[in-house]
């Protein structure tokens, strides 16, 4: 199945080891991108076909820990950019270039993402907090405590619960406690 992204399309794969996706990624005719961390135990690729014959391809390759949570993509056509979160990482990077816009390293592990599109704020959930970024992948707000069960936005408020600290409600726009 392939994912349609402004005018490319794109296709998800895992990979049993690093090798063959290594294979894979070479072979990609606009050049790949490599992203790893110090422990390797899941393989994903990520290949953009910049043409409808498929011969054009950039490759992106994400080497990952296994925690249960498997990485994340989210397509953002109004930059020409994909996003991927993965272990403590985000990385945003620019298509059809392949350039990176910018690479972010989490408080703890990456949990998901939730766009406030009317906001143009992305917010990015890791175990432990909150991280709001502006279009550009600027950090504008950052917020940290405990080990959180819970995420809800409402209106414009961040609704967070945690294991062990009491909920607590955040702005979405500056971060601030709300009462």
């Amino acid at each position: 199945m392939h994912i349609s992204f402004i005018n490319y399309s794109i296709e998800l794969q895992s990979w049993e080891d690093k090798q063959s996706m290594m294979l894979f990624l070479t072979t990609c005719e606009n050049g790949h991108l490599l992203f790893e961390e110090e422990y390797q135990q899941q393989f994903h690729s990520v290949t953009v076909f910049l043409d409808h014959s498929r011969s054009n391809r950039l490759g992106i390759g994400v080497c990952a820990e296994k925690h249960g949570l498997v990485p994340q993509l989210l397509l953002q056509p109004e930059h020409s950019r994909l996003v991927l979160g993965f272990n403590s990482v985000i990385v945003g990077i620019r298509v059809p270039v392949g350039e990176l816009d910018f690479r972010l390293n989490l408080d703890s592990l990456f949990y998901s993402f939730w766009p406030l599109y009317d906001k143009n704020i992305l917010l990015v959930i890791h175990e432990i907090g909150v991280l709001a970024l502006s279009p550009s992948g600027q950090i504008l707000w950052s917020f940290s405590r405990d080990v959180i069960t819970k995420v809800d936005v409402i209106e414009d408020r961040i609704q967070l619960e945690f294991i062990d600290s009491p909920s607590i409600n955040l702005n979405v726009v500056n971060g601030s406690v709300e009462l």
